[in-house]
């Protein structure tokens, strides 16, 4: 599990080790993102007056990372694509076609990574609105390119929801933003730890400093996710 302080410094520390790193499919995921302390404790630290309230919860121990990415809702087949992307399924003829009933839209995704108190692990909140600025429904959002074409398979879903068949935990729910306190999505974060850490079995035995551990640590969690979403910037 990654302890708030160890998860302040793997986050600063896959910041600065990203910044400048040259773009490609194994550096997509972890680019872009800018590190938020909470408002007000950034506003008493401008103010030389952080000690005063060092003992407020309220204002220490909530930064987080976040980044904007624009995604397309498949609500049709694109242009130039056909239906499932079967390179078989041929359009009708401009004499015979009709008129598509379906479009692709582009959507605006503000995506969070905060620390989960309860399960002491990242977790992954996020927004995602259409381009008048209204968020998209559940039924929506999973039909976007966010998120991987087979994340609804054998769940169960709902208005606020979405639940693997036999969980006891919703995949994907709506709550609140554990600093900001607004209204977010969010991928559930029981199983984060026991499959972080097999992944990670290799380089605790390879005894890794703490400082590097922890930020391989965030690394192999930015490739659990990625099996849920598309994570790449």
């Amino acid at each position: 599990m990654l302890q708030r302080s160890d998860f302040d410094s793997a986050c600063h520390r896959l910041i600065e080790k990203y910044k400048n790193a040259g773009t490609s499919p194994a550096t997509l995921a972890y680019k872009g993102w800018v590190w938020h302390e909470h408002p007000v404790g950034s506003l008493l630290s401008c103010l030389s007056l952080r000690l005063i309230f060092s003992s407020s919860k309220a204002v220490t121990g909530l930064g987080y990372m976040s980044r904007k990415t624009i995604h397309t809702r498949i609500t049709t087949p694109c242009l130039g694509s056909s239906d499932n992307g079967d390179p078989d399924l041929e359009y009708e003829d401009d004499a015979t076609a009709t008129s598509p009933t379906r479009s692709c839209d582009i959507v605006t995704c503000h995506q969070y990574v905060v620390h989960s108190a309860s399960f002491q692990v990242p977790a992954f909140y996020f927004t995602m609105h259409d381009a008048n600025g209204s968020p998209l429904p559940l039924s929506e959002l999973i039909e976007t390119s966010l998120f991987r074409r087979d994340l609804a398979v054998s769940t169960q879903q709902t208005p606020y929801a979405l639940t693997r068949n036999g969980s006891n935990f919703p995949l994907l729910s709506q709550g609140e933003h554990p600093t900001l306190g607004t209204a977010c999505w969010y991928l559930h974060p029981c199983e984060t730890p026991s499959a972080v850490n097999e992944l990670m079995s290799d380089e605790q035995n390879a005894g890794l400093p703490d400082a590097e551990h922890w930020i391989r640590w965030l690394e192999q969690w930015f490739l659990l996710l990625g099996t849920a979403v598309d994570a790449r910037y």
